[in-house]
């Protein structure tokens, strides 16, 4: 009996163990305090119309440190379309998709940007999944 408990108490171990270590799909990116200030610097940029070459330059450095920041992906694709480049910016918010796949707002973007590069199949698509 007491094997059979310590069996089932290792297993249990390692099962939490195996769940701590397995990277969750579209959990929140932790940025440095440099990165956050990166982010939050071109999101004023983007809001503010103030230079959205600078928003997009920001936004290319915390994507190059961290490549799963869903939100950086999503906001740059609001950048990348607000710029002129739906081809672009559809890159990026299929990118935002698949790291945020829950998030309606990323599949917002997608259907915007994919309707404005051409793309409607794939926009109808991501309508109905951002509903």
């Amino acid at each position: 009996m007491r094997h059979a408990a310590s069996l089932v108490l290792i297993g249990a171990a390692w099962f939490a163990a195996a769940i701590a270590w397995t990277p969750a799909v579209g959990a929140q990116t932790i940025r440095s305090p440099e990165l956050k200030l990166q982010y939050h610097r071109a999101e004023r940029a983007w809001r503010t119309g103030s230079s959205l070459h600078e928003a997009k330059a920001r936004l290319d450095r915390v994507i190059e440190e961290l490549p799963d920041d869903g939100e950086a992906f999503l906001l740059r694709s609001r950048v990348l379309m607000d710029l002129g480049r739906p081809d672009s910016a559809l890159v990026d918010a299929r990118e935002a998709v698949r790291l945020m796949p829950d998030r309606g707002e990323a599949w917002l973007a997608r259907a915007e940007s994919a309707r404005q590069a051409g793309e409607a199949e794939e926009s109808i698509h991501a309508l109905a999944r951002a509903a």
